[in-house]
């Protein structure tokens, strides 16, 4: 057999950045002759690794490479039972896009075996009733010393062991919201250089400066295109939280403030928030009029659940940080 590159292998080893360890090939092209003289000897035809992968996490990674590496088939089963935290199709999904030459089922309908790849000695059981033999990879967990259960338990802590596609599952959402003037962009750059990530910026001055200074009415829509758009490509990106400066009301309500009206799919689109800051105006050396308009738009969020912010610059960003990490106490 020969290997090309076509797609890379998965990480390997210990507490690195995916970046660090991308190694390249493997897909197998049939041709015995030219096939490893190891692989000649051990390669079995069709192998197997099953497990529950809640979530599947850079261990599972490194060994299904393994397997793959030692057979011409894998077989990726996901086990399901009740009280499972993650759906099972969700599990599925997140395989078959890391595996796409693997074969992803959520069954036991595995067809004909000759090895069932493991980290656990409990697949002797297995490996038995199909008649194949278990092939033991890191059960020590030495390679990758990580398990489902303890990010599960802290997956903040053990971030770097999620792979691009399951990180958005354990993600989490904060919107950073307030009236106009009261340092929403500047809080969620302090905030991502805190936390070292990303912030989906607001749009809305972009598209007002491509616009000669004004927002247009019919420009609403692309302003809340452009976020969802934003919030959909960063949250794989994003390291553990991801910062909003502003959301789709803050786009409904200044539609209504300037035009009485906003396209009405922006309200009733339901978006998911894990954490809402709500500013507080910040109102010296302003006309009348324009605290007024400030204290209305604020007002807006006076029924929000979400955490008041206020004060000088350095008071609301120790306010926000102190608030985030008292809701989650492995975010460091």
């Amino acid at each position: 057999m020969t290997y090309h590159p076509l797609e890379p292998l998965s990480w390997y080893g210990y507490g690195q950045t995916t970046d660090d360890y991308v190694v390249e090939p493997a897909v197998v092209v049939e041709d015995a002759a030219s096939q490893p003289e190891w692989q000649q000897e051990v390669r079995a035809e069709r192998g197997l690794v099953a497990g529950r992968f809640l979530p599947v996490h850079r261990g599972h990674q490194y060994l299904i490479d393994f397997a793959r590496a030692r057979c011409q088939e894998l077989v990726i089963a996901v086990r399901k039972q009740a009280g499972d935290g993650i759906d099972s199709r969700q599990r599925v999904e997140w395989l078959s896009e890391l595996y796409p030459r693997c074969r992803v089922i959520e069954d036991e309908d595995y067809g004909s075996i000759q090895a069932v790849f493991s980290s656990e000695t409990v697949h002797q059981d297995l490996a038995d009733r199909l008649g194949a033999k278990l092939v033991l990879c890191d059960p020590k967990r030495q390679v990758v010393p990580i398990s489902g259960s303890r990010i599960r338990e802290a997956p903040f802590l053990h971030w770097r062991y999620l792979p691009d596609c399951v990180r958005p599952h354990y993600l989490k959402v904060v919107r950073v919201v307030g009236a106009e003037g009261s340092g929403k962009s500047t809080l969620c750059e302090r905030l991502a250089s805190r936390f070292d990530t990303l912030v989906v910026p607001e749009f809305a001055v972009e598209l007002a400066e491509a616009n000669g200074g004004k927002l247009d009415k019919g420009q609403l829509a692309e302003w809340a295109a452009r976020h969802l758009a934003a919030r959909q490509a960063m949250e794989r990106q994003a390291n553990r939280v991801l910062f909003l400066d502003t959301d789709l009301l803050t786009v409904a309500l200044w539609g209504e403030r300037l035009y009485g009206e906003a396209p009405p799919w922006i309200r009733r689109h339901e978006a998911h928030y894990d954490e809402t800051l709500v500013l507080e105006p910040v109102l010296d050396g302003l006309s009348a009029q324009q605290v007024r308009e400030r204290q209305e738009m604020f007002d807006k969020w006076s029924g929000t659940a979400g955490v008041l912010i206020k004060g000088d610059w350095a008071s609301r960003e120790r306010q926000a940080v102190t608030a985030l990490q008292s809701r989650w106490k492995d975010l460091t």
